[in-house]
């Protein structure tokens, strides 16, 4: 999709708007949809190499191997509309055969417009946080306050590992 999402150069104002409905900001939808779906299948991938399979409570509509639930691929919302000033990117992480949810809004402020389903970072980040509050507790494990510490760190560190694919990147 053709679009040139900010910030363009590092410069926040610069670039086009998620907001409107002219022909280039539906693009940009388009695009944002698009980029979290092929992240988010993309982590699935990677992690089920190693090891996050059906039988360690992934996150899949149909599992193959019997093992596991299934029924509970990740619903993402891009752009969402409960969006605030602020940190609004988020996962509700669900129990095995439950599909969680990932909120991936638009960030605005006077000086930023930042799309969130169009950094790859970030949404490995968020899917992490899905990631580990499975694993530990089955969703509901990291609910105190070094679990949730923990889990950032998780998440953070995954999301610089995976993105990290070449021996000359340090």
């Amino acid at each position: 999709f053709a679009g040139t999402p900010p910030p363009v150069a590092g410069d926040p104002e610069n670039g086009t708007t998620s907001t409107g409905s002219t022909p280039a900001q539906d693009a940009l939808r388009r695009l944002s949809i698009t980029h979290a779906f092929y992240v988010t299948n993309w982590y699935h991938d990677q992690l089920y190499r190693l090891g996050f399979d059906e039988a360690a409570g992934n996150f899949q509509t149909t599992n193959f191997s019997g093992m596991g639930l299934g029924g509970d691929a990740v619903r993402a919302h891009v752009q969402h509309p409960n969006a605030f000033i602020g940190s609004a990117v988020n996962f509700t992480t669900t129990s095995d055969g439950t599909a969680p949810l990932m909120r991936l809004p638009r960030l605005t402020a006077p000086v930023i417009d930042r799309d969130s389903a169009l950094e790859a970072d970030t949404i490995i980040h968020e899917l992490t946080h899905g990631t580990t509050n499975r694993i530990i507790g089955n969703g509901t494990g990291l609910i105190w306050g070094v679990g949730i510490g923990l889990g950032e760190g998780w998440s953070e560190f995954y999301a610089l590992s995976l993105l990290n694919n070449t021996n000359a990147d340090d």
